[in-house]
């Protein structure tokens, strides 16, 4: 089975003014698509990329960012203090210019199709890029960029990129060829021990204990390290689906993760990964690729679906109702306290 959309490019360009922050009592919800709607041929392009809404909006999302470019993924760390300061495109790599409201593309012809960017939490100009064509990396804020040391271990196919939140050199990122970790800040990389097969799709990192992680894989269902990644556990009770998009923890509740993929709907665990249940009433699209959890209302989270937008629960995903952008393939949903 293949990667849903692995090949999508897109076009690039517009205008927006700098995004409000949430009010005292409500998050922010960004979600990033890279189409929105149906398209019908002579009437006028649907806006794709970056959306944002509170949760008091219910359905009403507003588009920011270029018009028309098919959205991966945006990056909002401490060191941006909740705003967006990239997003990740089929086109390249956009940044936002605070000051003037505007954006503009800060990677050239060799950087295409980035599915995924973060940054140091620490640092906004350290960002990091999980690419279709490997893993780069600036310490300038976009003016130049690197990419990592050519050796045999050097990642492929990316989709998935973190620093790890106890060592800022330490970048881990999720690939075709399977998961990676580097020591050096993307520099030189090694493979992870214990993970044998092809298609990581996702990684993610324990919120509270900095030595659990989980991946997410095409075909081979999900797996769990409590050692820092030197051995692997699969996750089999009460998983029936074998490829995973996107996995959440919640970060008031962290042994509460929530997981969806390829017509999986959404599963739950409430132990750390050791059973799971699947959680889908009034969803109308299985095919989930990704999931967010509010960090100020632990029960409030939000999937992104593959052709029918966002489903939001507010009561830890017993039942789901839809949250808007009609007929969205929504690609990333982060949430902001």
């Amino acid at each position: 089975m293949n990667r849903i959309s692995r090949i999508l490019l897109s076009l690039a360009g517009g205008l927006v003014l700098f995004l409000p922050r949430a009010g005292a009592q409500e998050s922010t919800v960004y979600a990033t698509t890279i189409k929105s709607g149906i398209f019908i041929v002579g009437s006028q392009t649907p806006p794709a990329g970056v959306f944002f809404q509170h949760p008091s909006a219910d359905t009403v999302w507003k588009h920011t960012g270029p018009l028309h470019t098919r959205g991966f993924a945006v990056d909002v760390t401490p060191a941006t203090k909740g705003n967006i300061k990239y997003l990740a495109s089929g086109s390249g790599l956009h940044k936002i210019d605070e000051a003037a409201g505007t954006w503009r593309t800060v990677t050239d012809w060799r950087i295409t199709e980035v599915l995924d960017v973060t940054s140091a939490p620490s640092d906004p100009n350290t960002v990091y890029l999980a690419c279709a064509y490997g893993a780069w990396h600036s310490n300038d804020g976009g003016t130049t960029w690197n990419e990592s040391a050519q050796t045999t271990l050097k990642p492929g196919y990316t989709s998935k990129i973190i620093v790890d939140r106890s060592n800022e050199k330490r970048i881990y990122c999720a690939a075709y060829d399977g998961a990676f970790v580097s020591e050096d800040g993307a520099v030189t990389w090694k493979k992870l021990d214990g993970l044998t097969m092809h298609g990581i799709l996702t990684i993610q990192q324990h919120p509270v204990s900095p030595n659990i992680f989980v991946v997410g894989t095409e075909d081979n269902g999900m797996y769990i390290s409590s050692d820092a990644c030197a051995t692997w556990k699969k996750m089999e009770a009460g998983v029936d689906h074998s490829t995973f998009y996107a996995i959440a923890f919640d970060p008031q509740h962290p042994e509460t993760m929530y997981a969806g993929g390829f017509v999986t709907g959404v599963y739950k665990s409430i132990n750390g990964g050791a059973s799971w249940r699947r959680m889908n009433d009034g969803l109308k699209d299985l095919n989930i690729h990704t999931i967010a959890v509010d960090p100020r209302e632990s029960g409030r989270l939000y999937v992104g679906t593959y052709c029918e937008g966002v489903y939001r629960s507010d009561d830890g995903g017993m039942h789901w109702r839809y949250a808007g952008l009609p007929g969205a393939q929504v690609w990333d949903i982060k949430i902001i306290k």
